[in-house]
């Protein structure tokens, strides 16, 4: 939001933190499961997935700082319907974050 409505150039200390607590609670969540609530996929997976892909644009995720959420990420971007379903809207922010960030976007891991 600050980015893309507010001008801003950079996202803030305070949300990068934020979007790292976040990035660790579910990697803490997901230890010893594979989706969020359990062993079966859920909407709780497809509504956490779309908040983890769009974080994932700014600051992307870290197979080593947050390995269960990496795998899990990683399990659901592998869905046959990912794409078609996150994929075009993922892409347009993207491009937008670099359109209003310009050459000083680039992507840091987690």
């Amino acid at each position: 939001f600050p980015i893309i409505m507010l001008g801003e150039k950079e996202l803030s200390k305070e949300n990068l933190v934020a979007l790292k607590e976040g990035y660790s609670f579910l990697n803490k969540f997901l230890e010893g499961n594979t989706f969020v609530a359990g062993e079966n996929l859920t909407i709780a997976d497809f509504s956490c997935v779309a908040s983890i892909s769009t974080g994932s644009v700014i600051l992307p995720i870290s197979s080593e700082l947050y390995p269960s959420l990496f795998k899990w990420y990683q399990k659901c971007k592998a869905l046959p319907y990912y794409d078609k379903a996150n994929g075009p809207g993922l892409n347009n922010l993207d491009a937008l974050i670099e359109t209003k960030l310009g050459s000083a976007y680039t992507k840091r891991n987690a």
